[in-house]
């Protein structure tokens, strides 16, 4: 098994930042080890709601399917994560941070299946310099005004706008 848990903490309100990296198909674009990422479930971000994932490791496509496997709006999103030789958790915390901006942290935790168990003290090793990478790319794009990110569809700082919207 290997770990990864950092905190940082990101411009912007808690609802912002939390609907961004909910929609786990935006990790495409501040993680530099995935691939690919897509959403392959309808409708809003939710408990079941699905994810292909494709990460790059040691110079091979890994596909991975996600699913949320727990969702608390603007506090915490829960990702598991299946292919042919891993599993993963990655759990993502929220809250507001002292002084404004949002506190995030990241645990994640990637088990081998199989053989790979063997290499569990190695993949530690790679993971945390994966994490730290992905971690760096996190702070850059959480630095980004929101709507150069886009925020996750029908997520809560969308649904804040709808009602904001409608009632001018």
């Amino acid at each position: 098994m290997a770990r990864y848990r950092a905190s940082l903490v990101a411009p912007g309100p808690v609802d912002e930042v939390f609907d961004y990296l909910a929609d786990f198909a935006n990790a495409a674009k501040w993680d530099p080890g995935i691939v690919r990422a897509r959403k392959t479930t309808r409708g809003p971000v939710r408990v079941g709601t699905a994810f292909e994932i494709v990460s790059a490791f040691f110079g091979r496509e890994v596909p991975l399917r996600y699913e949320v496997t727990a969702l608390e709006p603007g506090r915490l999103v829960v990702f598991e994560g299946e292919g042919a030789s891993v599993r993963s958790v990655d759990t993502l915390t929220f809250a507001a941070a002292p002084g404004g901006g949002t506190k995030l942290t990241y645990d994640a935790v990637l088990t081998g299946k199989g053989v790979l168990r063997v290499f569990d003290p190695a993949l530690q090793l790679a993971f945390w310099w994966l994490g730290r990478q992905a971690l760096a790319g996190l702070a850059r794009a959480l630095a980004k005004p929101p709507r150069t990110r886009r925020a996750a569809r029908g997520g809560t700082a969308a649904r804040r706008r709808g009602r904001r919207a409608r009632a001018a």
